[in-house]
């Protein structure tokens, strides 16, 4: 805690044979990353804490609470599980798209009060049974579905009474004194191919707005509500049995089970 740069920071060989495993650890009020893992493959993070990075009086960007960017070594074969991501300076949880892969988040909560919760556009990441309390930006779109990114029973959610500061990061529009009229949307992922939601919730309460996304997005048996009166555009190829309630404009939508 309380490092002017990173608090972890990780950059074995992605070959290795062996693996590195992180239980019950805390990473929290440091200045540039709270994890940053730069190269190497075989890293398992159980019940860790990456919280507050740059709120200790000293930030240097990114600020995330776990950054994801190989420097001249590939990276693979990553875990989470039970960990938190909340109120970094940065994003939650941050990716680069080159040379990283086979992602995995498993029941983590992801909480962004001034940033993104999750930037990912690696390519095989997989979220499960996970909270986002803020929106997520970028997904890696495939044409194959298996290196497309997934999310499997996640939540996604604006709520403030879950946040630790009670703000609840949904873009540029939604900074305290913003004069910006972007659309506060809880995902803003567009067009992104074969990019997954299975049976996930989104319950937006209060001026979030449902993902934005195109056609290609596919919703999977999801259950989809907003409060607010601004019409948001959840676009996708809806599989399964979806729920929709607020005021959301599908057309241009593929229906491939039932909406209702």
């Amino acid at each position: 805690h309380h490092h002017p740069a990173d608090g972890l920071l990780l950059t074995p060989r992605q070959q290795r044979s062996g693996s590195t495993t992180v239980i019950d650890s805390v990473f929290e009020y440091n200045g540039r990353q709270a994890c940053s893992v730069t190269g190497g493959s075989n890293f398992a993070f159980r019940r860790c804490k990456f919280n507050h990075t740059g709120r200790a009086g000293l930030h240097h960007p990114p600020g995330a609470g776990v950054d994801i960017e190989p420097e001249g070594q590939a990276i693979a074969n990553l875990s989470f599980s039970s960990c938190e991501f909340a109120d970094n300076a940065g994003v939650g949880v941050g990716q680069v798209q080159r040379d990283a892969s086979a992602i995995s988040f498993i029941g983590c909560t992801i909480v962004g009060t001034t940033s993104w919760a999750a930037w990912v556009p690696a390519a095989g990441t997989r979220f499960s049974k996970c909270l986002f309390v803020a929106a997520i930006i970028y997904a890696h779109g495939d044409p194959d579905p298996a290196l497309a990114t997934q999310f499997h029973g996640c939540t996604f959610t604006d709520d403030p009474q879950l946040s630790p500061t009670g703000h609840v990061y949904l873009g540029e529009a939604s900074k305290p004194g913003s004069t910006s009229k972007a659309p506060k949307t809880i995902a803003a992922i567009d067009d992104s191919r074969n990019v997954l939601f299975s049976g996930c919730r989104f319950r937006l309460v209060r001026d979030g707005l449902l993902p934005r996304t195109g056609p290609s997005v596919i919703y999977a048996d999801c259950e989809m509500s907003q409060r607010a009166p601004q019409v948001s555009s959840p676009r996708g190829t809806y599989r399964g049995t979806n729920v929709v309630r607020g005021n959301a404009d599908l057309r241009g939508s593929v229906i491939r089970g039932k909406v209702t």
